[in-house]
């Protein structure tokens, strides 16, 4: 089979939702192109369509990894649209995780492609979604709403795209404070990954609308729809755990307990530099967070261990074991809350180091807070400053 009929191969079963063959296949025919020094097209195609398949499987690292190896493929070897196309799903993805800085590159990328693909209805939705969220970022939720329905309007017909064109106007909406309509945003997304394949769009649509009814402080429904994102799978199934929560719910009201007071976050930062330990500790404070200590690996992995602090913030290079190896060491151990690197380093080989060895996210020494503020909040992790 030539490889033009294995990628026609995989658009068909990507069609039909068969994921887990498609990523197979695809797999192989990317090693096949990896190893072909003029197949460079075609690594392209199959970093973008693994991509695209490892997101819908709720592989959200990996899809990145690969989005970003379509970005960089694409500057050698696509046209404008395909550089544009790499360009946006990279980052709409950075943006959607809360990384601003580090979508500059793809976004201005895109906006150049742009301008040599004027009829390209996907770029162009693909762009009007990039901005809005770009303008979410920056707390101007009203234009943001402009682009989201922009976007919407253009709609190119991909069910992902489409997702994320809801998902964002659902949040702008959620920021003005427009909850009804909010609502009735979400409950368009969850019919619309219905029929996606895989859970995980329909899973992202769930927890959304939960957010959103947490809000108007709808308990019932909010049960609900956390027991659905639990076990999409299982909605229908007589006697399952959805069916039966739903008799438990129509017996007796369940009321949620009240929220409590935002806590400080407990991050470890683990920095052998004095100097850098007692700025980058008086940034963390500066955001209300309660700063925990270590002077080396060692000692960052047994106190991470013991303390069991919400989130670690560590050199990469460190005396004792770097903090890759550190990463490492406590995601085997079951260490499942936020790890992320800092470090002065802008190789692209030590952020893939730092992103297969369990870290969350990379940043760059001097700490930006306001990046940090922002990865934290996007996730839901609220500081108490």
């Amino acid at each position: 089979m030539s490889p033009l009929q294995a990628l026609k191969q995989v658009d068909a079963a990507l069609a039909q939702g068969d994921l887990a063959d498609t990523l197979v296949v695809l797999t192989r025919l990317a090693r096949q192109a990896a190893v072909d020094g003029e197949a460079g097209m075609l690594q392209l195609a199959c970093a973008m369509r693994l991509s695209r398949i490892l997101w819908l499987l709720g592989d959200t690292r990996g899809a990145l990894e690969q989005k970003e190896a379509a970005f960089q493929l694409s500057l050698r070897h696509g046209e404008p649209l395909e550089r544009g196309l790499a360009a946006g799903k990279l980052a709409e993805t950075l943006l959607i995780a809360g990384r601003p800085t580090q979508a500059r590159r793809p976004i201005a990328m895109q906006v150049r492609s742009l301008r040599f693909c004027p009829d390209s209805v996907a770029l162009t939705a693909a762009r009007k979604r990039i901005r809005g969220w770009e303008l979410l970022a920056e707390d101007d939720a009203e234009q943001a709403l402009d682009y989201a329905e922009q976007a919407l309007e253009l709609d190119p017909g991909d069910i992902a795209d489409r997702a994320s064109a809801l998902e964002l106007q659902q949040r702008c909406l959620l920021e003005l404070g427009r909850l009804e309509e909010a609502l009735a945003v979400s409950a368009q997304a969850v019919g619309l990954t219905r029929n996606a394949p895989g859970v995980y769009l329909l899973r992202r649509a769930l927890l959304t609308r939960g957010e959103l009814l947490a809000e108007v402080g709808d308990s019932r429904g909010l049960l609900l729809v956390m027991a659905e994102a639990i076990s999409p799978e299982l909605e229908a199934r007589p006697g399952g755990p959805l069916a039966t929560l739903k008799l438990v719910l129509e017996a007796a009201p369940i009321e949620l307990e009240p929220e409590p007071e935002d806590k400080a976050l407990r991050v470890l930062l683990a920095e052998d530099n004095p100097i850098n330990q007692r700025i980058i500790a008086r940034q963390l404070q500066t955001l209300g967070m309660e700063v925990l200590l270590a002077s080396d690996g060692l000692e960052a992995l047994e106190r991470a261990q013991e303390l069991q602090p919400d989130l670690v913030l560590m050199d990469l290079q460190m005396p004792g074991m770097d903090g890759d190896r550190v990463a490492v060491a406590l995601r085997s151990r079951g260490f499942t809350r936020p790890i992320l690197a800092l470090t002065a380093s802008d190789y692209q080989a030590d952020r893939r180091r730092c992103l297969q060895a369990g870290m969350d996210l990379v940043l760059t020494k001097p700490l930006e807070v306001a990046q940090l503020e922002d990865w934290l909040e996007a996730r839901g992790l609220r500081v108490a400053g």
